[in-house]
C-alpha cells in the first residue's frame, strides 16, 4: 500500500462511525419492534383483563339482582301465606262439614226406607184386618139371615 494516498483518520473514522451509526439503527429498529410487539402485547393483556373485569362486574350485579329479585318473592310469598293458610283450614271444614251431610243424608235415607217399609207391613195388615172383618160381617150377616129364614120357617 504505499503507492496509495493514505486516506486521512477522519475519513476512517467517518465510516467506523457510519457503520457503527448503521447497527445502532438496526438495533433501534429491533428494540422498536420488540417494543412494538410488547406493547401490543401488553394491550391485548390489558383488554383481556378489563373484559374480564367487566364480565365479573356483570355477573356479580346479576347475581345481586337475583338475590334481590328472590327477596321480593319471599316477601311476596309470605304476604300470601297465611291467606293460603286459611284458605286450606277452610276447605277443610267444608270437606268435613260436606262429609257429615253425606253421612247424614244416608242415614235419614235409611230411615226413611225403613219408615217407607213398617208402612206397608202395616198398611197389609190393616187390609187383612179388614179383609177379616168384612167376612166377620159377612159371617154374622149370613149366619143373621139362616136365623131368619128358620125362624120364618
Amino acid at each position: 500500500m504505499e503507492g496509495m494516498p493514505q486516506v486521512p483518520d477522519v475519513y476512517n473514522t467517518n465510516q467506523e462511525l457510519n457503520g457503527t451509526v448503521m447497527s445502532l439503527k438496526r438495533e433501534l429498529q429491533n428494540a422498536k419492534q420488540v417494543a412494538h410487539k410488547a406493547q401490543s402485547t401488553w394491550d391485548k393483556f390489558r383488554k383481556e383483563r378489563d373484559f374480564h373485569r367487566l364480565h365479573h362486574k356483570r355477573i356479580g350485579q346479576e347475581k345481586n339482582k337475583l338475590l334481590d329479585d328472590i327477596k321480593k318473592l319471599r316477601k311476596h310469598y309470605a304476604q300470601y301465606e297465611p291467606t293460603i293458610k286459611e284458605l286450606k283450614r277452610k276447605y277443610e271444614l267444608a270437606m268435613k262439614e260436606k262429609m257429615l251431610v253425606r253421612i247424614d243424608r244416608d242415614r235419614m235415607a235409611d230411615k226413611l226406607e225403613q219408615f217407607e217399609i213398617e208402612q206397608e207391613k202395616k198398611e197389609k195388615e190393616a187390609k187383612k184386618a179388614e179383609r177379616a172383618r168384612q167376612k166377620a160381617a159377612e159371617k154374622a150377616e149370613s149366619a143373621r139371615k139362616k136365623k131368619e129364614e128358620e125362624a120364618a120357617a
